[in-house]
């Protein structure tokens, strides 16, 4: 038995038997193995709800929409099956990771940390969302450790969010962890403009990976230090540590021929 698409799906449902269900979504069900097409499709609403009416508090419903959900065009859903799946704690951790409107998110937040993380990351890129409001939001917040460290690795869509993060972190949270991480990136990003070829040594004798990572992107790293990068092994970033440091000595080679062309 294969289906096209999750519509396809979804006709299946509508029109097997309620034993025909309860002994195909067992706890072995997957719908992944019977899905030929996985992508996102929109799936017309009433026939949704009229699923849901069908199943209600049946044994293989949260079954059904654990498997389902994944592959629904979020449009489909609306307020009314969004609700009741939420308000029944129906797949949360599925409908956290979608990109429901603002409402539901945060309905889920407060019970599901993925929900938490995927309002957290609007409301730090989006520029619709005030600095006073990601503010607050971490705030209530404070003790999700998972949100912090997913939102230390995007891009803020405002500066001053960003300030706000690494401020909140410092000052409110005990997470040592992702401050040693904040602390790393800022040395890192110093070494890797620094002019200063001292800034260069001292850093390259901790052999931190990060460091190393850093140091052989300067323009400026001696010679003798790319080289030893290069054969560098056993260690956090090995291979993208030596490919940066070919591709810097590589570089210099090159401008070290062009001047010799143009003399």
């Amino acid at each position: 038995m294969k289906f096209e698409n999750v519509r396809s799906w979804i006709d299946f449902v509508n029109e097997a038997s309620l034993e025909e269900l309860s002994k195909l979504l067992n706890d072995e069900f997957s719908l992944e193995e019977y899905i030929e097409s996985t992508g996102l499709i929109y799936v017309d609403k009433d026939t949704l709800l009229s699923i849901k009416d069908r199943i209600m508090g049946l044994e293989f419903e949260k079954r059904f929409w654990e498997e389902t959900l994944p592959y629904i065009d979020v449009n489909s859903l609306n307020e009314r099956l969004l609700n009741y799946l939420i308000d029944k704690n129906i797949a949360d951790s599925i409908l956290g990771h979608m990109p429901l409107p603002d409402r539901y998110l945060w309905k889920l937040a407060d019970k599901m940390e993925e929900a938490a993380i995927t309002l957290g990351k609007r409301m730090y890129i989006g520029e619709k969302y005030t600095c006073e409001e990601f503010e607050d939001f971490l705030n209530k917040f404070i003790d999700n450790h998972w949100l912090f460290d997913s939102l230390l690795l995007i891009e803020p869509g405002h500066g001053e969010k960003n300030n706000k993060l690494i401020r909140t972190l410092f000052r409110k949270t005990q997470y040592k962890d992702l401050k040693r991480t904040v602390i790393k990136s800022v040395i890192s990003n110093k070494i890797k403009h620094t002019e200063k070829i001292v800034i260069i040594y001292k850093y390259y004798r901790t052999m931190e990976p990060e460091y190393l990572l850093s140091i052989a992107q300067n323009p400026i790293t001696p010679v003798e230090i790319l080289e030893r990068l290069t054969k560098i092994e056993k260690v956090k970033y090995a291979n993208k540590i030596r490919c940066c440091a070919k591709d810097n000595l590589q570089s210099r080679n090159k401008n070290i021929c062009i001047e010799k062309e143009k003399s």
